[in-house]
């Protein structure tokens, strides 16, 4: 039920915050969310960010909720603070809802866990700000007083200090939008004076006191009603600072990590620097257990402060003081053994031991396959670990929205990612785009799935595109995208691919996700086959492998192939075949193993046909097979499957198919194949 609406003031309401006044001051993260009544994923946003709010603030995170005009434009929030948010949304130049901004430098998506590992990252950082936030209601008046005092040095750029006033709860009994949404939290009612808030320049030492008030609202609940307050650098959009007009607990504490997983080689030893920070307002002490889970002949320790432990205690205490921090340091040193292990610390306020948090830092080494989970918080990573599984290949696991981005270096330890894209916008950071593009380039091989990717990345009407984006799929996917719909959900592979061989499958129902609602159309690029196609013969998935690296590419969803069998079938075989050493011609001409050197054509175009020559390489006969190939990926006519002794081989391909009919002129495509060893030549048939 909606609490009964206060009409009339008669009395003074006032409430205090202070946040440390030491030079190390702790943060107080701001979280800001998009929203609109009418949008269908809002409400599952929604209720995973007052989650976490529930859980973190006052004393660790405030936030605030915009609502914007689409796709409802009679949003009754938006209507009754429409210059606000939109003023909001410009600044941050939001084009979608839900979003969600931590601290003003980061999107997020929408969940506890991810709210979670920014707050890690966030909350270990000291502010050079200290905010005295008091919130009166008088006369009809809201009032609003703030003191900002520069406790540590004052960054470069354009400061502004910024109130909104929001109402925590929110309750309706019929929904007011489409998306059946009745419950609302920390949503925006005012900002003062306003959405572009009051410039701030201000020295360290320094404490300026600024003062705003707005009328009653009588639409307000005033027992629900609080001061959010932000000091946030608009030269760069980072919050320094947040607070609002709440009480700070007695006991409050938060235990987390900036960095909580990481890949070394075996015999490294890994340090996790990690902090228990005292947010109440009384000294507290805190029971610290470790609980190691690591392979067999791994090491691991923990620091308390400067005093470090032998791996066989696992219980600590440590006192804290209000507004401090006591380092937790974490050791783990895989040895002889590869795998993935972990040590979770437990934190528990003695005086409150409902105060507890729980945390783990992990650590792979040696693992030769890893799995990146960026599917934008969906369940579809179950699919792919289930291929996986039955593979039989040792595989370690990152889910992008818990661990955070992964670099370049640390890809460089696994021969084969396996990236599942999901719904993840953009499916590729500008960080994520550099590291894959170093590991490919140093020989990396990546199997990915999404059937948005090529959307993304390539499509006009797609806010992550770009010349870079799109320069970046074609150079390492070895594939144009067409379409964002290819319109059809029925699969079938290429006869003779080594991975698409009799496969067949649609992209709806059966044990399969049932969530492909517009895998992408592609084609295959030169070096690159289309090796399963739409029912229309259009290409699906391509296999490339350029001088340096293998990719294996799904223009749609892996998880949304209808049979187990079938992902079974197609994720063993692309690992088999992104496995497969990429075989170089020797320089003289010799060596044991078979090759081939690149093939040529001649005329090229050609009327009538064309002659194909290489040479094969080796000491005895190799298999080897010829085969033409349209701009899709079907084959169109096998010339040679069989052995071939060293030395130097041409073939005739007359323009025709294996039934013996002439083609249609236009662009057609010779592999020759011996052993892993792959090569192609562009093939111009003119009429």
């Amino acid at each position: 039920m909606r609490k009964p609406l206060i009409w009339s003031i008669h009395c003074l309401l006032a409430c205090t915050l202070t946040v440390s006044t030491a030079l190390a001051v702790p943060r107080v993260m701001l979280v800001e969310s998009f929203t609109n009544v009418g949008c269908p994923p809002c409400p599952e946003a929604n209720a995973a960010t007052h989650e976490f709010m529930t859980a973190y603030a006052p004393a660790m995170a405030v936030g605030v909720s915009y609502h914007v005009f689409w796709p409802d434009a009679s949003d009754p929030f938006y209507l009754a603070t429409s210059a606000d948010a939109l003023g909001r949304r410009s600044y941050y130049g939001v084009n979608m809802v839900p979003s969600l901004y931590s601290d003003g430098i980061s999107t997020v998506t929408a969940s506890v866990a991810a709210l979670e590992t920014m707050a890690g990252t966030r909350l270990t950082l000291d502010s050079p700000f200290s905010l005295v936030v008091g919130m009166t209601v008088e006369d009809g008046l809201i009032s609003v007083d703030v003191d900002v005092t520069a406790e540590g040095e004052v960054p470069d750029g354009t400061l502004a200090l910024r109130i909104a006033l929001v109402e925590t709860e929110i309750f309706f009994e019929t929904p007011p939008g489409s998306n059946g949404e009745t419950d609302f939290y920390d949503t925006m009612r005012d900002m003062l004076p306003g959405h572009a808030g009051t410039p701030l320049t201000i020295s360290q030492g320094q404490t300026l006191s600024f003062s705003e008030s707005t009328p009653v609202d009588l639409t307000w609940n005033l027992d629900n009603m609080r001061a959010v307050v932000w000091v946030q650098n608009d030269s760069t959009k980072e919050v320094l600072q947040a607070g609002s007009s709440a009480v700070i607990p007695t006991y409050v504490h938060f235990y987390g990590a900036s960095e909580k997983l990481d890949v070394v080689d075996l015999g490294t030893l890994r340090t996790f620097e990690t902090y228990l920070t005292n947010y109440g307002s009384v000294s507290d002490t805190y029971d610290i257990h470790v609980t190691p889970s690591l392979p067999v002949g791994w090491g691991g320790s923990i620091c308390i402060g400067a005093v470090c432990y032998p791996p066989w205690i696992l219980d600590f205490t440590a006192t804290v003081a209000p507004g401090a921090r006591q380092l937790v340091r974490v050791d783990i040193q895989p040895l002889v053994t590869a795998g993935v292990g972990t040590m979770t610390v437990t934190t528990t306020s003695r005086a409150d031991p409902a105060d507890t948090w729980t945390r783990a830092v992990k650590l792979i080494s040696g693992i030769p396959v890893l799995s990146v989970d960026n599917d934008g918080g969906y369940t579809y990573e179950t699919y792919f670990s289930a291929a996986l599984d039955a593979s039989g290949r040792a595989y370690a696991a990152w889910d992008r929205i818990v661990d955070g981005e992964i670099s370049a270096a640390q890809l460089g330890h696994f021969d084969i990612v396996v990236w599942n894209a999901g719904f993840a916008y953009p499916p590729f950071s500008a960080d994520d785009r550099t590291a894959m593009g170093a590991y490919l380039d140093g020989g990396g091989r990546l199997f990915l799935s999404g059937q948005d990717v090529g959307w993304a990345m390539c499509d006009a009407m797609s806010p992550f595109a770009g010349p870079e984006t799109i320069a970046g799929y074609n150079t390492y996917l070895g594939a144009d995208y067409l379409s964002d719909d290819s319109g059809d959900l029925i699969v079938t592979g290429l006869d003779g691919d080594p991975i698409g061989d009799e496969l067949s499958f649609k992209l709806m129902g059966g044990t399969g996700a049932d969530n492909q609602i517009s895998p992408d159309l592609v084609a295959a690029r030169e070096g690159a086959a289309g090796f399963v196609l739409y029912s229309a013969d259009e290409v699906a998935a391509v296999h490339y492998e350029s001088g340096a690296f293998r990719v294996v590419y799904l223009a749609y969803g892996f998880e949304g192939q209808d049979s187990e069998s079938s992902r079974f079938t197609l994720m063993d075989r692309s690992l088999d075949w992104l496995a497969a050493p990429s075989v170089a011609v020797p320089e003289d001409g010799s060596g044991g193993r078979p090759w081939i050197t690149k093939p040529l054509a001649a005329p090229n175009p050609g009327r009538h046909g064309t002659t194909i020559a290489f040479t094969v390489g080796g000491s005895a006969p190799a298999p080897v097979r010829v085969a033409v190939f349209d701009v899709l990926g079907r084959l169109v006519r096998t010339l040679w499957d069989g052995p071939a002794a060293p030395g130097a081989c041409s073939l005739v391909w007359d323009g025709r198919n294996d039934a013996g009919m002439r083609v249609a002129a236009g662009t057609y495509m010779a592999r020759v194949q011996v052993a892993e060893q792959v090569s192609t030549v562009k093939l111009g048939l003119m009429k």
